[in-house]
């Protein structure tokens, strides 16, 4: 087992590698107690019960640790500035449009403040 915390300004990550071919238990820190996930090596959810993260074989998550309000104040926000040829997300023609369209939903989908700078249909 490998864990470790990530910080960048506000945020906050749990990165947990379970190496083994056992499932392992991961004892979270109380800051981290309502963490959210982000990313898992397996198709369903980690299993976090009583600030305890179930961690099955071969599986690595990212948690998204809980943020005071002052921390929250500070979280990362990102400006998506998409071309103003074709309407965002484009109906039938504009990769770049759909790019940008992309990337903002799935950000958004991930709790990151996002503000996108479009031309609407």
């Amino acid at each position: 087992m490998l864990a470790y915390e990530r910080r960048h300004g506000a945020e906050r990550l749990i990165v947990a590698l379970n190496l083994g071919e056992r499932p392992q238990r991961l004892q979270l820190p109380d800051w981290a107690s309502d963490c959210r996930l982000l990313l898992s090596t397996v198709d369903d959810a980690a299993l976090v019960e009583d600030g305890t993260l179930l961690l099955r074989a071969n599986e690595g998550v990212i948690l998204d640790g809980r943020l005071t309000k002052a921390e929250k104040d500070n979280r990362l926000r990102i400006a998506m500035l998409a071309p103003i040829s074709w309407r965002t997300p484009p109906r039938h023609y504009g990769p770049w449009e759909l790019v940008t369209s992309l990337l903002t939903e799935a950000l958004v989908a991930r709790g990151v403040d996002v503000t996108l700078f479009a031309t609407q249909g």
